[in-house]
């Protein structure tokens, strides 16, 4: 039986993206089957040489091998080619490729987009029907226009870290890269539309994406309101007004999570849940309006309630009364959740280097078409020559710029 294709099968992106953001689209549409060439410094980009902040370490060593595991994630599934855009014929090696390509993705700054000849008006002159996009922190416009941002920042501006903060306690700091992700998927949906576009029309176009922008649109149910100038409400455990949205420590010192939004449909079983039958028609929580009047009375007889059995026991009894909750967990326990394995969210792909490799897949599933992690991450310059061949090169050629050091 044949292979499926990928729904992006035929497509040619040329990534010149770093760090996470554009890259790890990028990765997305590899994984949907485009052919993915990813374009470095010959020094090799910033990534390569990064060993985290808050992360953990990207060079881990598995059966003597290391292995950057940042790398492996963003790029996987693409081809290397490593070009010294400071030199003319650097420069002119990736014109002649953008001429193949569909799409040119980028999170290098804009000025330095345009002093290497990669500007969406020079750029669409080789490949009019080309889809060009390119990230910025902070928006094409405006006096930050110019100003670099990572992930971390634009969470602070939005809002989110403010809004997540106990007024006594320090500044909450979001984990790395979420934002990075966010946008970076909606750079994909972007370029699926501009495709579409470009079906109908056989035109090209410049697509305008910022991690800013990306931010505000993910906070949306805070930010909505606060244009209307309505304040946007701090969540508060002891305070919350629908008790049974909140969270509960175990006996073992775990966190129990409840979403019951509909509170009223779920009263009843969340008491027989509790072992607490009796409180269904208790006169003081007994109805929504007064469930919220009370909510930390309420709260404090849950808390009590939770401390008395262990998390297991806790899951087994909402789950038999048709509750909504979902226990909180590490890194390393979601890494090892048995929901998430039964659904292939993780998959084994061969590696050179350490035999078999896991992966986070990319979470659309096609019932046509692939979605697969089609390899590892390429080595620096990996690819180069094949690429080259591609576009026109000679032998002769590509051993002049190697030996000039143009391409690794």
């Amino acid at each position: 039986m044949a292979a499926m294709k990928g729904v992006l099968d035929g497509v040619r992106v040329v990534d010149m993206g770093h760090v996470v953001a554009v890259p790890s689209g990028a990765s997305v549409l590899a994984d949907w089957g485009a052919e993915v060439i990813k374009v470095e410094p010959v020094t090799g980009e910033w990534i390569r040489s990064y060993r985290g902040h808050m992360e953990a370490d990207p060079v881990v060593e598995i059966d003597g091998r290391e292995i950057n595991w940042i790398v492996e994630l963003y790029n996987r599934g693409k081809k290397g080619v490593a070009l010294d855009l400071r030199r003319e014929k650097g420069r002119e090696a990736i014109h002649r490729l953008v001429k193949t390509a569909d799409v040119f993705v980028s999170n290098y700054e804009v000025s330095t987009l345009a002093r290497l000849g990669l500007d969406y008006g020079t750029l669409s002159g080789i490949q009019p029907r080309l889809i060009y996009a390119v990230l910025t922190g902070f928006g094409a416009a405006g006096p930050d226009k110019d100003q670099r941002g990572y992930d971390q920042l634009l969470w602070g501006r939005a809002g989110l870290s403010e809004s997540i903060t106990d007024p006594a306690a320090p500044l909450v700091i979001l984990r790395p890269a979420m934002c990075d992700r966010i946008a970076g998927d909606q750079m994909v949906m972007g370029i699926l539309g501009a495709l579409r576009w470009r079906d109908r029309t056989g035109e090209g176009q410049k697509l305008e994406l910022s991690l800013f922008h990306a931010a505000l649109w993910t906070l949306g149910l805070d930010v909505q309101p606060a244009l209307l100038g309505v304040e946007p409400r701090k969540w508060d455990r002891t305070r919350t007004k629908n008790p049974l949205a909140n969270v509960y420590r175990t006996r073992d010192g775990r966190w129990i999570m409840l979403a019951m939004i509909k509170p009223e449909a779920d009263w009843p079983g969340f008491c027989r849940a509790l072992g607490l039958p009796q409180l269904e028609t208790d006169r003081r929580f007994a109805a929504e309006a007064q469930r919220s009047e009370r909510c930390s009375e309420l709260i404090a007889l849950l808390d009590e309630a939770f401390a008395g059995r262990d998390l297991e026991e806790w899951e087994r009894r909402l789950r038999e009364n048709g509750c909504i909750y979902g226990r909180v967990q590490n890194f390393m326990e979601a890494a090892r959740d048995e929901q998430a394995i039964a659904n292939e969210f993780f998959v084994e792909v061969p590696h050179p280097d350490v035999g078999k490799m896991k992966y986070l897949r990319t979470p659309v599933g096609f019932s046509r078409a692939s979605t697969a992690v089609r390899g590892r991450a390429p080595r620096l310059g990996e690819h180069t020559d094949e690429v080259l061949e591609s576009i026109g090169y000679t032998r002769a050629e590509i051993d002049e710029l190697r030996r000039e050091k143009v391409i690794v």
